[in-house]
This record gives C-alpha cells, sequence and structure tokens, in this order.
C-alpha cells in the first residue's frame, strides 16, 4: 500500500501519483546530497570569512606600517631640515668670516702700501741728503728725527700711565706697541685704536677721571692716531736717531715746520707735544 494514497493534491483536486520506493529513494538521495553540497558551501563560506579576517587583519597591519612609515617620513624630513637650516647656518658663518678675512686683507694691503710709501719717502730723504752730502745739515731731516724722539716720548707717557709691566731690554714706547700688539701681533689700525681709547679711559679709581693731558690727548683723534697706528711713517724716518734731550721750543718749530701739508699730522704731533711737556706747552 502506497504512504501518499488518499491524499489529494489540492492544486489539481486530484489524488498524488503514488511514489515508489526507489522514487523515494532518490529523493532522499538528492536531498543527502543537497545537503552535502550546503554543507560544503557553508565551509567555502566560512573559509571566505576566515581569509576575509585574515585580509582585513593585513590591511590593518598594512595601515600600521604605512602610518609608521609616514611617521618615519615627518621625522626624516625634520631631520632634514633641520640638518639644511645648519647647513646654511654654517655657509653663512664661513661668508662672513670670509668678508671679515677679505676686509681685513684688504685692509693689511692698505697698511702695507702705506707703509712702503712711508719708506719710499724716507729713503728718498736720505739718498737725497746723501748725494748733497749735508745729511747733518739738513733742517727738514733733522726734524723729523726730532718728531720721531717726540711720538716715543708720547708711547712711553702712555705706557707709564697704564703701569704696562716691564719686559727685559724693551723701552717705554716698545711696552706701549707690543700692548698694542696683542698676542697675535696682527691687530688691525682701527683695532688697536679701540684698545688704546679702552684702556685709557678704563685705567685709574673708579669714578676718577684722568689727568687733563691724557683726557687732552684723547680727545685729539690725530695723536692717539699717530700714538697708536702699526707702521708710523715717523717712526720710520726718525729711526736714525736714539732717546736724545729735546727742546721743546724747538720740537714745536719743528712740528709747525715740518708738517705744513699735513693738518691732521700737525694737529695730532702738537697734542702729543702737550702729553711730553712737564709743565707748560710752547706758546702758539
Amino acid at each position: 500500500m502506497s504512504f501518499s494514497s488518499g491524499f489529494n493534491d489540492k492544486k489539481s483536486g486530484c489524488l498524488k501519483t503514488p511514489l515508489s520506493l526507489e522514487d523515494m529513494h532518490n529523493a532522499l538521495q538528492d536531498v543527502i546530497e543537497d545537503n552535502r553540497k550546503i554543507r560544503e558551501d557553508n565551509r567555502n563560506i566560512r573559509e571566505d570569512n576566515r581569509n576575509i579576517r585574515e585580509d582585513n587583519r593585513n590591511i590593518r597591519e598594512d595601515n600600521r606600517n604605512i602610518r609608521e612609515d609616514n611617521r618615519n617620513i615627518r621625522e626624516d624630513n625634520r631631520n632634514i631640515h633641520e640638518d639644511n637650516r645648519k647647513i646654511h647656518e654654517d655657509l653663512d658663518r664661513q661668508m662672513a668670516w670670509c668678508q671679515v678675512e677679505h676686509s681685513a686683507i684688504i685692509s693689511r694691503a692698505n697698511e702695507a702700501e702705506g707703509w712702503m710709501g712711508a719708506r719710499v719717502r724716507f729713503l728718498t730723504i736720505i739718498f737725497t741728503s746723501f748725494d748733497n752730502n749735508c745729511i747733518l745739515q739738513d733742517p727738514m731731516f733733522l726734524s723729523r728725527l726730532h718728531l720721531r724722539t717726540l711720538l716715543d716720548r708720547g708711547q712711553a707717557e702712555l705706557a707709564v700711565f697704564l703701569q704696562l709691566p716691564d719686559r727685559v731690554n724693551t723701552s717705554a714706547s716698545g711696552l706701549w706697541r707690543i700692548f698694542l700688539d696683542g698676542e697675535d701681533g696682527r691687530r688691525l689700525d682701527d683695532e688697536r685704536l679701540r684698545v688704546a681709547r679702552t684702556a685709557l679711559t678704563a685705567h685709574g679709581a673708579p669714578d676718577t677721571p684722568a689727568p687733563a693731558r691724557i683726557q687732552a690727548v684723547l680727545g685729539n683723534p690725530d695723536a692717539m692716531r699717530l700714538l697708536t697706528e702699526r707702521h708710523s711713517a715717523i717712526r720710520e724716518m726718525g729711526n736714525y736717531v736714539a732717546h736724545q734731550p729735546m727742546d721743546m721750543n724747538f720740537l714745536h718749530e719743528s712740528v709747525t715746520r715740518t708738517t705744513s701739508n699735513s693738518t691732521a699730522d700737525r694737529t695730532g704731533l702738537l697734542g702729543i707735544l702737550t702729553l711730553v711737556t712737564p709743565a707748560t706747552s710752547p706758546s702758539t
């Protein structure tokens, strides 16, 4: 007897055709196969989900690595910027140093040119005097020798005022020039003048002004120039004379006579003459 006998087909209103055992077995096998496929599909879906989750983890890890790389890149950029800043600062310092060196070289070249010019003028005077066989009778020549002595006395007075430490076989004026030279002996005229002014102004007890003769020479730019310049034409042209007694009136006349073409030198030398005159200066 069929399991489906007695049931109505609601759609057709007819009784269903009874299923045989074989049909039922085949239908059951189909269901089993369908279930197997569904389970297989579920396994595949779960596997796909696992792969997707793994991919997501990898993506998150890649994103973390990308963020870390970006941080490293930003840090590298900051370091590069800092290195560039330091390089530019170093270049600026080197450029400034080169400009200072260039200015110093130009200044030394100008000093050397002036010094050589003084030597030429000095030798011209000597050779002219020898040619005329009247070296000791030439008033201009003798006056310049005395002016060198005046310059030497002025520098000695400043050395004594500053109480510069003694050195073996060094005159007071020599101590003044060594003081101006500095440790490396390469000070230019502008720096020598600045050092001299600072030392003379600061010397002595606090709130106590310098003696009037020191203040007078400090207020005489030409005198300070002659007392501090590295290459002195006056000294070059007077190096044939040692320290000798001076007649102040004669020195005043010598200054006036030999500096007729240089108001600045005359003003400076008269200032030095005032510095070394014990009591009163010669009348003008």
